[in-house]
């Protein structure tokens, strides 16, 4: 009996520890190159989002939202990243998701993945190589960035009622409370001129993951920047 009894303790304690995580967000650095140089000043890092969806709660599973939401959400997430870097000591570049750079994307894309989508092997990554595209944009570093937001179902409604176009537009200054817990994840490479990966990391964001709350938003996107600094110190 008492047995039993502190087995049914010891469930509780996990869950509860599982729950915490799950709230707080959780995450790290799945993997970091070593033997890397130390950040000089003022180096450039590129930005390239690869994917992004919004999706909101269905019945059964979640539902994509709409391109145009994709797209809006991408671009927030982007200047939030810009601002980070530069106060992190580094000069951001955009590079679009362009015919450019689509078979960088495709290979990217293309990668094993375990079932949470996180790049299962980072360390054996090839993209080819890239030196062509880090002259053309006179960087240092690639970061290429994959996320996943759900929404709440409130703040599909928004969107649904307003009409996509306008609602995007509309959507980043209004909190749209009630109606569920919204939640993102991150998923973070740095490529160098070789195609190879020397950092990669997926990030959830449970309690803070309103991709829509300018707060939230802000708080994701520090967490990817200073999880790749932190990881070159």
């Amino acid at each position: 009996m008492m047995k039993t009894g502190m087995m049914m303790a010891t469930i509780k304690l996990l869950a509860m520890i599982v729950m915490m995580s799950a709230l707080s967000g959780c995450g790290g650095a799945t993997f970091t190159k070593g033997n890397m140089n130390p950040f000089k000043d003022n180096e450039k890092i590129g930005i390239l989002v690869a994917k992004y969806e919004v999706l909101s709660p269905g019945m059964f599973t979640s539902v994509h939202v709409h391109e145009k939401v994709d797209k809006a959400v991408a671009d927030k997430m982007t200047e939030v990243m810009k601002e980070k870097l530069i106060r992190s000591g580094f000069t951001p570049v955009v590079i679009p998701a362009d015919e450019k750079v689509a078979d960088l994307v495709k290979r990217y894309k293309s990668v094993p993945r375990n079932f949470r989508r996180v790049i299962s092997e980072p360390d054996k990554v090839d993209l080819g190589n890239l030196d062509e595209l880090f002259k053309e944009n006179g960087i240092n570093f690639l970061l290429v960035f994959e996320g996943e937001s759900v929404i709440r179902p409130t703040a599909l409604k928004s969107f649904l009622s307003a009409g996509v176009s306008t609602a995007v537009g509309l959507a980043f200054n209004t909190v749209v409370g009630g109606g569920g817990q919204p939640f993102t994840y991150t998923y973070t490479g740095v490529a160098e001129r070789d195609g190879t990966l020397s950092y990669y990391d997926r990030e959830q964001f449970s309690k803070h993951g309103d991709v829509l709350a300018p707060q939230d938003r802000d708080g994701i996107g520090e967490a990817i920047v200073r999880g790749w600094v932190k990881s070159r110190q």
